[in-house]
């Protein structure tokens, strides 16, 4: 007997929300973008038992050269 198991996962993207003006310690502007895993309709996925400001990375530019 041959059984085949299907699994359904669901779907996720990654998505960028961003620039957000900010400020380095210097005082020069610098954009933000919040870069998170989220579903078909742009909803943050979370673990369970974990908020979704802990699942979202916050990216920020240092302006390095």
């Amino acid at each position: 007997m041959n059984v085949t198991t299907t699994i359904a996962r669901q779907w996720r993207g990654i998505f960028f929300d961003g620039p957000q003006p900010d400020q380095n310690h210097d005082g020069d502007e610098i954009p933000i973008w919040l870069v998170y895993v989220g579903d078909e309709d742009a909803h943050p996925n979370t673990p369970t038992g974990a908020s979704s400001s802990s699942s979202a990375l916050n990216c920020r530019a240092t302006g390095a050269k």
